[in-house]
């Protein structure tokens, strides 16, 4: 059901797909909805999804960056708000109406107009429809709009996005219909089942090596991508082309009011619909008590085994009707804790897993925990949507890596300041696909001044709000690549030599600061800082850190630093 934005577009010469990174299967083309695309971008030129970017476009659902809209920002990274007025653009454009506005008080952390956030009114309207939901550490009071998306959460929001097209809900999700495991490494995310969704009908891809990186954020090239390619299968499915057919059978609904929780505690399930002719309910889950349910005006209390493990958990309801029919209602819940891959414990606590872990071992992490953490063994610690307040001290050890919490500093012994990961005398460690987030003080990643060697590898992970995002003492060896760092007093110190590619620096006080000889400083994106980089060691040649990397601005060299024109 095509949007009327989309004129003649149709009828003109169909234009080639963008090649995939993954050979096979191919993914959707959409130029049979986009034809000979007509809008262009100043900076898409050589980007692989250029061609959805021109086509989202033409459709209307973006209109380049701020001020003038010449430019698209297609390596930037997508915000919460963003993606939320992507798909709200990409549902009404669809259904050829608006969507109904919302609650402007829905979240304590979005105003309630355009007018105070250029994404507000888009997000009130997801949420709304429930395509959208509050953060899990906020216990969904609060949206979060400037965090960055990730790969497995686009997933979840277009998959909701289509089920709502479908047929109005998406609780359950109707389409696309469930798909079989297509990535290795998104196994225990809660994104999973929607990821493997929209892989089965080509929406998504892997990367060359079969990886869907689910941790990995979302630019803005790609979101072009995802959006058109969605809109590309609803189109030929016929979504919402008629409304589904009247029921005949009794029928209900069941939400629950966790997402997450610890073993042994109890959540509610609420029963929405034909509940008057409801005959009996059980439940059965490998981490809840099995049997019959008893509902109190609809409003059901189930119990979670005390000794289950911690990770994702599929709870079903069946439902036996007076007419004696049947329906099956599967909900997912993420029980709380740590459970080590190699050995099969599971553990309420994330240090007392790492401490019991032996070399090599695999933990996954879910919910929310308290630091400092210590790690001084050769572990990888896997968080699932997972939080720690306080940090990671990693020290005499090699062989350590860290992915996917949301870290805020705190005091680790021996750091000497509030740290979100402290290393000490190390080698060998990866801290990737984390987001770290601070109140202006604090550093992202700190090394020990004269600890020891300190070798480490800081890749895609997002440092916003710090005094530091890293922090490369004299000892350290950073390659450091792959990041965002916005909104910092400072993004990336080094006074060590050492790696710098392919980061990006947002709204920084000092982009780099290069307090040693020896850096590599190439590729990185840099725009709105006020000092993008600073050599004070008197080594550097500015005018070929220029050459070497990207600014979003005209620049000049004014005294040691590299600044906007």
């Amino acid at each position: 059901m095509l949007g009327l934005s989309l004129g003649s577009a149709m009828i003109m010469a169909m234009a080639p797909g963008v090649a995939s990174a993954q050979t096979q299967p191919e993914a959707i083309d959409t130029s049979v909805i986009c034809g000979d695309v007509q809008s262009n971008f100043d900076d898409i030129a050589g980007s692989a999804h250029e061609y959805n970017v021109r086509c989202m476009a033409d459709f209307g659902l973006t209109e380049g960056l701020a001020p003038d809209g010449t430019s698209y920002g297609p390596r930037l990274d997508v915000t919460r708000g963003q993606m939320a007025s992507f798909i709200a653009r990409f549902i009404e454009d669809y259904n050829e109406q608006a969507l109904p506005p919302g609650n402007p008080a829905r979240f304590d952390d979005v105003p309630p107009t355009d007018a105070q956030y250029v994404h507000a009114s888009n997000i009130h309207k997801l949420a709304a429809i429930e395509v959208v939901e509050g953060t899990n550490a906020s216990d969904g009071q609060s949206y979060a709009p400037n965090a960055n998306v990730t790969r497995g959460q686009m997933a979840s929001f277009i998959r909701r996005a289509l089920s709502y097209l479908d047929n109005g809900d998406v609780n359950p999700l109707s389409e696309p219909p469930a798909g079989p495991d297509a990535f290795p490494d998104d196994d225990g995310s809660v994104h999973e089942p929607n990821i493997n969704a929209l892989a089965g009908v080509r929406i998504v891809e892997g990367f060359e090596d079969g990886d869907y990186r689910p941790l990995a954020l979302v630019k803005r090239d790609q979101m072009a991508s995802f959006v058109m390619r969605a809109y590309a299968w609803a189109d030929a499915e016929g979504l919402g082309d008629e409304d589904p057919p009247p029921g005949e059978e009794p029928s209900v609904e069941v939400t629950t009011d966790a997402d997450s929780l610890a073993a042994g505690d109890s959540f509610t399930a609420t029963f929405t619909g034909d509940v008057d002719d409801i005959q009996g309910v059980t439940v059965a889950g490998d981490c809840v008590v099995d049997g019959d349910v008893n509902l109190d005006d609809g409003v059901a209390t189930v119990a979670t085994e005390d000794e289950s493990d911690a990770g994702p958990c599929e709870v079903t309801f069946t439902v036996t009707f007076d007419d004696d029919t049947e329906q099956e209602h599967t909900v997912t819940l993420t029980i709380e804790g740590a459970l080590n891959d190699d050995s099969g414990e599971s553990f309420a606590g994330l240090q007392e897993a790492i401490d019991e872990a032996a070399d090599g071992d695999t933990i996954h992490a879910y919910g929310s925990f308290d630091g400092p953490i210590a790690i001084s063994a050769p572990v990888t610690v896997e968080g699932h949507d997972a939080t720690l307040d306080g940090g990671f001290g990693i020290s005499n050890t090699d062989g350590v890596t860290i992915t996917g919490f949301t870290v805020t500093p705190g005091s680790i012994p021996g750091a000497g300041e509030d740290a979100a990961f402290y290393l000490t005398n190390v080698s060998e460690v990866e801290i990737r696909d984390n987001v770290v987030v601070g109140t202006g003080t604090g550093t992202g990643v700190l090394n020990a001044s004269g600890g020891g060697d300190e070798e480490a590898t800081i890749a895609d992970n997002s440092f916003t709000g710090l005094l530091r995002g890293a922090f490369a003492n004299p000892t350290a060896d950073f390659t450091i690549t792959g990041n965002t760092f916005d909104g910092n007093v400072v993004g990336s110190a080094n006074d060590a030599a050492s790696v710098i590619t392919g980061n990006t620096f947002l709204d920084n006080g000092e982009g780099i600061g290069l307090g040693a000889a020896g850096s590599t400083v190439t590729g990185n994106m840099f725009d709105g800082n006020d000092d993008h980089v600073c050599d004070y060691t008197g080594t550097y040649v500015l005018a070929t850190l220029i050459a070497a990397n990207e600014f979003a601005d005209d620049v000049v060299v004014d005294g040691n630093c590299i600044v906007d024109a």
